[in-house]
C-alpha cells in the first residue's frame, strides 16, 4: 500500500528518491532534477501511528512522487514488493546478502550460501597474501604502558608497535563485523568497480608520528555528525578492525612527511561532508556510475571524507594527485594504489 508523507518545504519538482535513512526515524529524499535533498521524519508519514520507517516499510531507494495539497506537499511512496534487508550481524551474513542483492536476477536462491562462501573464501585467500594486521595475530613482544588506556584496549590486551611507522603513513581499516556505515561503503566501492579484497577497506586515517595519534575524517552518527579530528591510535587496538599501513613512495624526507601531516591538520574541526558521500553513493548505486568514469572530473578537495582528507593533504604536500581519473579517492583505491609501499606492523602485548 502506498504511503503519503506531508512535507512543508517549497519544492518545484514532482519526483525523487529516498536516498538515506538514519536511525530509522529520519531520512533524506534526493531530487535528481533539482540536485536538491530534503529531509523528512517518520512523523511526516500520514497514518504513521508512532511507527518508524522500518515498521512502515519505507526504505532507501523508494521512488516518491510529490504533489501539493492545501499548502503542504504530499509525498507518495511507490509500492514495492520486498521488505528491506536487515543489517548483517556478521561478515558472512553481509556477503551472503550482498551477493544475493547484486545477483538476484541471475542466481537461484539456493545458490546464495554457496556464492557467499566462495566470496568469503576469496577474501580470506587474498588476505593471506596481503600484508595486514589481524586482531587475532599474536604479539611479537610486550610493553609496559605507564598511563591509563581505554577499557576496550586494556581488555583486548594488545597495542600497535609503532616503532616502524613514520609521520604521514596511511592507516586503512576494515571492520571485522561490518557496521551499517561500513556495509554501505563496501557496497558502493564494490559496485563502483573494485574487487572485494579492495572494497573491504572502508576507512582511512593518517598517522601523526607521535606513537599515539592519527588524524581522520570520521562520521559517527546522524545525531553527532562527523568532523576532522585527532584520534587515539588505541581506538584501533580493540579487536574491531583489520589494519593496513602504507607509506607514500614520493615522500623523500621528514620535512615532506611533516608537511603532509600539517596539511591534514589544517582541516581540523571541518565537518565530514556527508552530502558528498551521499552523492557518490547515489551515483554509483542508482546512476550506474563506475569510479573509473571521468565524465564528472573534480578536484579531490571538493569534499572532506576520510580518504579525500589524505588525498588532499598529499596533493598540497607533493603536488601529486591520488585517486581515480574522476578525481574521486576512496579507501579501496588507496589500498590498490602503486603509489604506496606496504609497511609491516605488529602487536605488542600489554604488561599487567
Amino acid at each position: 500500500m502506498a504511503m503519503e508523507i506531508e512535507m512543508t518545504e517549497k519544492l518545484q519538482i514532482s519526483s525523487g528518491q529516498v536516498s538515506r535513512i538514519s536511525d530509522n526515524d529520519f531520512g533524506y529524499i534526493y531530487i535528481k532534477d533539482a540536485a536538491q535533498t530534503i529531509s523528512f521524519v517518520s512523523a511526516d508519514v500520514s497514518g504513521h501511528a508512532g511507527r518508524n520507517f522500518g515498521e512502515m516499510g519505507i526504505r532507501v531507494g523508494d521512488q516518491v512522487h510529490i504533489r501539493e495539497s492545501d499548502g503542504n506537499h504530499i509525498i507518495t511512496v511507490s509500492d514495492r514488493q520486498a521488505p528491506a534487508v536487515a543489517r548483517a550481524s556478521s561478515i558472512f551474513d553481509f556477503f551472503r546478502k550482498e551477493h544475493s542483492s547484486m545477483h538476484a536476477d541471475r542466481d537461484p536462491p539456493d545458490a546464495d550460501d554457496e556464492a557467499a562462501e566462495n566470496l568469503q573464501a576469496e577474501i580470506k585467500s587474498g588476505l593471506q597474501s596481503l600484508l595486514h594486521l589481524d586482531p587475532g595475530y599474536a604479539a611479537s613482544d610486550s610493553i609496559n604502558i605507564p598511563h591509563a588506556l581505554p577499557i576496550k584496549t586494556r581488555k583486548f590486551g594488545k597495542v600497535l608497535n609503532t616503532s616502524g611507522l613514520l609521520p604521514g603513513d596511511l592507516l586503512l581499516s576494515s571492520a571485522t563485523v561490518p557496521t551499517g556505515i561500513s556495509e554501505k561503503i563496501y557496497r558502493v566501492q564494490h559496485q563502483g568497480g573494485y574487487v572485494p579484497l579492495d572494497a573491504i577497506w572502508t576507512h582511512a586515517a593518517m598517522y601523526l608520528g607521535d606513537g599515539e595519534n592519527v588524524v581522520e575524517a570520521d562520521y559517527e552518527s546522524h545525531l553527532k555528525g562527523g568532523t576532522v579530528k585527532i584520534s587515539s591510535i588505541y581506538d584501533y587496538c580493540q579487536g574491531d578492525y583489520r589494519l593496513r599501513f602504507r607509506r607514500p613512495k614520493h615522500l623523500s624526507s621528514d620535512v615532506e612527511r611533516w608537511k603532509l601531516c600539517i596539511n591534514a591538520l589544517r582541516k581540523l574541526r571541518e565537518s565530514y561532508d556527508i552530502m558528498a558521500a551521499a552523492k557518490i553513493w547515489y551515483e554509483v548505486t542508482f546512476g550506474g556510475k563506475n569510479f573509473h568514469d571521468d565524465g564528472d572530473r573534480h578536484p579531490v578537495s571538493d569534499a572532506v571524507l576520510c580518504s579525500t582528507l589524505y588525498a588532499d593533504a598529499y596533493n598540497r604536500a607533493t603536488r601529486r594527485t591520488l585517486g581515480e581519473v574522476s578525481g574521486i579517492c576512496v579507501p579501496a583505491w588507496l589500498n590498490r594504489s602503486n603509489d604506496f609501499d606496504d609497511i609491516a606492523v605488529g602487536w605488542l602485548s600489554i604488561r599487567s
